[in-house]
């Protein structure tokens, strides 16, 4: 195997020498590169023949140690899958729970503070002091921030992120800088109609391909 090698790295090199030595001025120079392109054709076909069976055969080998892989983490998916949505689920549930518990305790101080504020007005009214009263009456509770820690476990190597989700409720409302050309059915449209093709927007032209075969 390492003689074959050897023999196609020589013809390789000495190809590879004498495609960059051609400048093309003349018919002739122009039937020289298409000999080489040719040879490099014949080449490639012969290098991709020694190696074929060998990657084949690594290929299967390959293929079969990912088939046995997937085949394990597939196993492990749905007790992830459930532990991930019943902690999450739980998660959300004390999350909520905080959230109230802190709106309780906000309005539990707001309670108490108009309370006080009511009695102060009380006395101020008893003192003949209606206008003071009624200034503290109208005045604006503020009442200070309240924090309340959730009760989920913190553990190493786990931690939550929040992301934003999409799902298209109707495609036909979508503003246009949020849609893409459909590429492959642009492509598919104008090698059916050639030159008839017309799409507006889209600039239609024909070029030149080198084809490397019989």
């Amino acid at each position: 195997m390492e003689d074959k090698i050897k023999q196609l790295e020589i013809a390789r090199d000495d190809l590879l020498v004498a495609c960059l030595s051609i400048r093309i001025s003349d018919s002739t120079t122009y039937s020289q590169a298409a000999e080489l392109v040719k040879a490099i054709k014949d080449l490639k076909k012969e290098i991709t023949a020694f190696f074929e069976p060998m990657k084949t055969q690594a290929y299967k080998a390959w293929k079969a140690i990912c088939e046995t892989e997937k085949e394990q983490l597939l196993k492990l998916e749905p007790g992830e899958k459930h532990l991930s949505a019943e902690m999450v689920k739980y998660v959300q549930e004390q999350e909520r729970k905080r959230k109230e518990e802190e709106e309780r305790i906000r309005q539990e101080l707001l309670k108490q503070e108009e309370e006080r504020r009511l009695s102060m007005a009380e006395e101020l009214e008893k003192s003949g002091k209606k206008e003071e009263a009624e200034k503290i009456i109208e005045e604006e509770i503020n009442v200070p921030s309240v924090r309340v820690e959730n009760e989920v476990p913190k553990v190493n190597g786990l931690h939550y992120r929040e992301e934003w989700q999409f799902e298209i409720e109707n495609e036909n409302l979508i503003p246009r800088e949020f849609l893409i050309p459909d590429e492959k059915k642009i492509r598919k449209y104008i090698k059916a109609m050639g030159e008839t093709a017309k799409i507006p927007g889209v600039k239609i032209f024909k070029t030149k391909i080198l084809v490397k075969g019989n």
